[in-house]
């Protein structure tokens, strides 16, 4: 009687030991698309492809999208972590020791959706005109680039 009580003790710990470790290791697989499609995307600062495509992250940190296409404004989406109550639940009905661990390897945590979709805006702000004596400056072969400045462009 003591062997079985044993062996079942020993069989049944890893099933209420650190739920979210069991169930929840390993990245998280999210879709990413946009609108309009074929768009870049920018994961955490490092460019990861472009739409649509299946990327896998961690799930106990938080992530920036940002989504760029010639001809529209760039469109960022924030993905946060949440902790999973089941995960708790169950590891505070199993003890100390599955809170503990699942803490530890942060293993509660889950991203907030398993889709993420950049929704891209055509430029529609211009920058700036040209007023109508640098118009005819050009035309008498002034160079534009003396009344244009593009950010990040040095004049020569």
């Amino acid at each position: 009687m003591r062997f079985r009580h044993s062996l079942f003790l020993l069989t049944s710990i890893p099933l209420v030991v650190a739920c979210g470790a069991l169930f929840n290791g390993g990245p998280q697989r999210l879709a990413v698309t946009s609108s309009p499609s074929v768009a870049e995307v920018w994961i955490d600062d490092a460019r990861r492809g472009t739409t649509p495509f299946f990327v896998d992250l961690s799930k106990n940190k938080e992530h920036t999208f940002v989504f760029k296409h010639v001809g529209y404004d760039d469109a960022t989406v924030n993905v946060t972590k949440k902790i999973k109550g089941t995960y708790v639940i169950l590891d505070v009905l199993g003890g100390i020791v599955p809170v503990v661990i699942d803490a530890v390897a942060k293993t509660w945590f889950v991203l907030d959706r398993n889709e993420v979709r950049g929704e891209l805006q055509p430029h529609t702000a211009m920058q700036g005109t040209l007023t109508d004596d640098e118009i005819a400056q050009i035309r008498l072969g002034v160079p534009a680039d003396r009344f244009i400045h593009l950010p990040g462009v040095s004049r020569k």
